[in-house]
């Protein structure tokens, strides 16, 4: 009788450790499969971020460029004393706010300077 209720408990001892194992083995699944999730929204996310990088590379090399074209028209219109006194008083005030509108925005890129 005593060898009995020893192997009961050994049938008991071992069921629980195969309920356990059973339990582990499928919350590993899940947690590999959150992981494979992841890493999917990860890898997803970082292409959305290069994508949004490259925009705004572009986008900052398009206003340098307009940047340049403004100054560049500036100079010229600063240097054909004719063209500055054929301008209206209104013309010329505008002309410079949009002038400084352009600057402004060149100022505000990152790792950029302008030069007054």
């Amino acid at each position: 009788m005593a060898h009995m209720s020893e192997l009961e408990r050994l049938e008991g001892f071992v069921s629980k450790l195969v309920t356990g194992y059973s339990a582990l083995k499928e919350k590993n699944r899940r947690l590999q499969q959150e992981i494979s999730e992841k890493r999917e929204v990860i890898d997803r996310l970082r292409q959305e971020l290069s994508a949004a990088e490259r925009q705004q590379s572009e986008a900052g090399d398009r206003l340098t460029k307009l940047v340049t074209m403004v100054e560049e028209w500036e100079s010229e219109l600063m240097g054909d004393d004719s063209q500055v006194e054929g301008l209206r008083e209104g013309e010329w005030e505008n002309r410079e706010k949009q002038v400084s509108l352009f600057r402004t925005a060149k100022a505000q890129e990152p790792n950029k300077t302008v030069e007054e």
